[in-house]
């Protein structure tokens, strides 16, 4: 492989290898309706939200300055914070998904997210899936 640009990184849940040549596209955002599905291989994914009502949504990476409100916790902080926590860093940290909806946070890859109303289930894809 190509030593320069080849990565490996490690989550709460999944340890990825990519290869130089097919590192993920940065930045990719999904518009999406709730009750859905989004299916996005950027990030190795596919959600499924579930709502009672119809709300669109995007998926999309984290920016600087979002806030995102966790199950369990006071009131909202900043989604760097969190990503600290979870000791998220690199390209994974650049490109790590949130799903928006009405100018808030509802989902976050790794944390529970206060989101009343809303399910949802990832599923990872694998390369056979893509």
């Amino acid at each position: 492989g190509n030593r320069d640009t080849d990565t490996v990184e490690r989550s709460l849940r999944e340890i990825r290898f990519t290869r130089g040549s097919i590192l993920p596209a940065l930045g990719a955002e999904h518009a999406f309706v709730i009750p859905g599905e989004v299916r996005a291989p950027e990030y190795g994914i596919c959600l499924q939200a579930e709502s009672a009502a119809t709300i669109p949504a995007t998926l999309r990476p984290w920016r600087p300055g979002d806030r995102v409100t966790l199950r369990y916790s006071r009131g909202p902080r900043k989604v760097a914070e969190v990503l600290d926590r979870l000791h998220i860093v690199g390209t994974a940290r650049k490109n790590w998904p949130v799903v928006e909806s009405d100018g808030k946070i509802v989902w976050m890859r790794g944390a529970e997210v206060e989101a009343p109303g809303l399910r949802f289930t990832a599923q990872l894809l694998i390369e056979s899936d893509l």
